[in-house]
């Protein structure tokens, strides 16, 4: 019995941070991608589905459990001022994409080096821009969901019931994905006009 609540335990909270970490990195990245770096919406679509496979597969476990032992190492918790707690999310998060970008890209069918090299750098600076944010995202579905409460969610949320707590975050994941759709939806021309050009 104790082994299957474990397990349960264990799939709850693998859901809940991939689901976190998915929402609020995606939007952003395929913007980075189709705008700053230049690859086909295709490529930056293909990016971005093998990334959400790959979290949910494990990475954003491993993401969300070395998030959590990194942040015992530096004796980081719920009380720690924010700027520390930022700071520490900027740094982890910035070097995990330094490792798993390059991968990520060519899987996905970037064969130019240069622009894989060129994702690789803008991931890891994104990471580090966007890890504050990326860290907040994974508490605050923490909390929302029931996992884990956290001194980061508004005191306002918090009187809020379980139910209109887990309707948030179907909002937060809906607005995520009509985010990342109007972005593809808007560089789309982009991509036209720069096959009309070669």
């Amino acid at each position: 019995m104790k082994r299957s609540s474990k397990a349960i335990g264990f799939l709850k909270d693998h859901l809940v941070d991939s689901t976190a970490i998915i929402a609020e990195s995606t939007p952003v990245f395929a913007l980075s991608e189709t705008v700053l770096v230049g690859m086909s919406d295709k490529v930056s679509l293909n990016a971005r589905l093998f990334a959400a496979m790959l979290v949910y597969s494990g990475i954003g476990f491993v993401f969300g459990k070395g998030r959590d032992i990194s942040r015992n190492f530096f004796k980081i918790d719920g009380t720690t001022s924010e700027k520390i707690q930022n700071l520490h999310d900027t740094l982890y998060t910035g070097a995990f994409n330094l490792v798993t970008a390059p991968a990520i890209y060519y899987i996905s069918g970037e064969q130019d080096l240069e622009k894989i090299l060129y994702g690789t750098a803008l991931a890891t600076g994104l990471g580090a821009i966007n890890g504050s944010p990326t860290g907040y995202s994974i508490d605050i579905f923490r909390d929302l969901t029931g996992l884990k409460k956290s001194e980061r969610i508004s005191r306002f949320v918090n009187r809020y019931s379980s139910g209109i707590k887990k309707g948030i975050v179907a909002l937060l994941i809906a607005g995520s994905i009509s985010l990342t759709a109007g972005i593809y939806y808007a560089t789309q021309n982009n991509e036209i006009t720069h096959q009309t050009i070669q």
